[in-house]
């Protein structure tokens, strides 16, 4: 009875685990497109100006 509650809690820990780590690594992906995006976009806007420049 007692290596079964042993086993519930780790199984729980581990779920929870599970989750908050889906949950950041979803977050890290999203995070990191949208700097991406805005530092492709700053790149374009960079080109722009000196083809204007130029």
């Amino acid at each position: 009875m007692n290596d079964l509650f042993i086993g519930v809690v780790f199984y729980f820990a581990f779920m929870f685990f599970g989750l908050f780590f889906l949950l950041f690594a979803l977050f890290g992906i999203f995070l990191s497109r949208y700097f991406a995006f805005t530092y492709i976009l700053n790149i374009s806007e960079k080109r722009k100006n000196l083809r204007l420049e130029f």
